[in-house]
């Protein structure tokens, strides 16, 4: 059986036996084909070859294909007229399978079990293709850039869903340990810091919530330069004033915060928190 893992970096084996391809066109060629198969030959040469003519595009790319044949034996790839896909000979097991399933049920709730939701964000190794590059290529770094975007939504979300079926548990370290890995992905989410101060705050946990604020407010000064929102401030102080309803945990359905988005104007109240 062929396994191709994508999220992170790139890992391809054959029965548990790393293999590393020759060429890494050719690694960028078995990539695409696992997300957007079937795909055209000649789509296959203009987006790798974008800067050569159709002929020679079409003969370097015969030889990409010929490469993956000789590394991972004829079963791999299917090729019929001008599309190619995956071979069926052996079964491809691919990361973004089962991580795009879990993600497809995730709405509405109930529809997937906390094992399958665990397995899918542990899937998560890293951004699309972690560290690999392709000089020259400007329309595959596009195609790898816009896979980056998708998958750090989705996952971003998977851990949403983690964290809501946590809370309503009142697992609180779990649903914990999923909002400091929204932190750890973006933090200048402002939404996922209000996250994980709720969670401390229905935790019974205040000392931790308020500092969670803290470190939210010292982050943003020091990489935006700017202050928290309206939206954090009023939170940090009904936790303070402990006002905070501990039975409420919204889902979160803010938007993520632009660098622009901050609390103008009110500097000198935002200090004497």
């Amino acid at each position: 059986m062929f396994s191709l893992d994508l999220l992170g970096t790139v890992l391809l084996s054959r029965d548990g036996t790393g293999i590393r391809l020759p060429r890494k066109k050719a690694t960028a060629l078995l990539a695409y084909v696992a997300v957007e198969a079937p795909v055209s030959r000649e789509s296959l040469a203009a987006l790798l070859w974008p800067d050569s003519d159709q002929s020679r595009a079409s003969g370097s790319h015969r030889g990409v294909l010929h490469s993956i044949t000789r590394a991972l034996g004829k079963g791999a790839l299917r090729i019929e007229g001008d599309l190619v896909t995956l071979g069926d000979r052996e079964p491809w097991e691919i990361d973004l399978r089962l991580f795009d399933d879990v993600h497809r049920r995730i709405a509405p709730p109930g529809e997937v079990s906390e094992p399958e939701l665990e397995r899918a964000i542990a899937l998560y190794r890293g951004a699309f293709m972690t560290g690999f590059t392709l000089p020259g290529c400007g329309p595959f770094d596009d195609w790898q850039d816009y896979q980056r975007g998708c998958y750090r939504t989705r996952y971003r979300q998977l851990l949403n869903a983690a964290i809501e079926i946590y809370s309503e548990r009142e697992l609180f370290d779990e649903a914990l340990a999923h909002g400091e890995r929204l932190i750890s992905l973006d933090g200048l989410d402002e939404e996922s810091h209000r996250t994980v101060m709720r969670l401390y705050a229905r935790a019974g946990r205040k000392r931790e919530a308020l500092e969670q604020f803290a470190r939210c407010k010292e982050f943003l000064g020091r990489e935006l330069g700017s202050v928290p929102s309206i939206e954090t401030v009023e939170l940090q102080r009904a936790i303070r004033t402990e006002t905070f309803d501990r039975d409420r945990m919204p889902r979160s359905t803010s938007p993520i915060r632009r660098p622009g988005d901050i609390f103008v104007g009110r500097k000198e109240e935002l200090e004497s928190l």
